[in-house]
This record gives C-alpha cells, structure tokens and sequence, in this order.
C-alpha cells in the first residue's frame, strides 16, 4: 500500500474567523449528508480553539483532515492514502468551490 500524502488548501477571507466558524457550523450537516450518500462516515472532533479535525472512512480507505479558522484565512490539510493523492488536483478545484460557496452571501444562509 502506498504512504499517505498530505493535501493542504488556504482560502483568503474578509469575514472574521467567528463569522467564518458560524457558516462551517452552519454547513456541517449537509456535507456530511453528501458523504452519507456515497456511505462514507465522517466523525467530527469538538472545536479546539480555532481548530478542528474529522476523519473518514468508506470503500476500504481511511483518511484525515482539521480546518483552521483564521481572522482572514482558511486552511484546509488533509491526509489521504496515497492511491487516492492522484486525485489531488481535483481535490483542490472542488475545494476552493466549495470555499468560495461558503464565503459567499450564499454561504451565510442554508
């Protein structure tokens, strides 16, 4: 089996880390609604500060990540099996959507 690899993505922002903690909060339960669907299971750890870590499992694999809230930046690190860091580009593409959906008007409201 291949080592893992460790994905990392930062979003800019202009909304203070509490607003930005509120809308991930906000939008918490959708995602994990979306990974239910294709029955991956996602267990969330309490925040600690202005950090956060999930980890996933689901098709056989196992992977990692945290969030880090910042007053004007959003960091992302994930820890995904190697087989899977091929993918990576794509990761990133779909991450920074979804980022800019959550900083967005769009992203203050369900």
């Amino acid at each position: 089996m291949s080592k893992p690899v460790t994905l990392t993505l930062t979003v800019p922002h202009a909304l203070g880390a509490a607003e930005l903690r509120r809308r991930l909060d906000l939008h918490t339960a959708w995602a994990f609604e979306q990974f239910a669907k294709e029955r991956i299971t996602i267990e969330a750890d309490e925040w600690f500060g202005k950090r956060r870590a999930f980890s996933a499992s689901g098709h056989g694999l196992r992977a990692g990540a945290a969030i880090q809230v910042g007053d004007d930046e959003l960091h992302v690190e994930a820890i995904v099996p190697g087989v899977v860091a091929k993918f990576s580009p794509v990761f990133e593409v779909i991450g920074r959507h979804y980022a800019r959906r959550l900083l967005s008007e769009e992203g203050a409201a369900l």
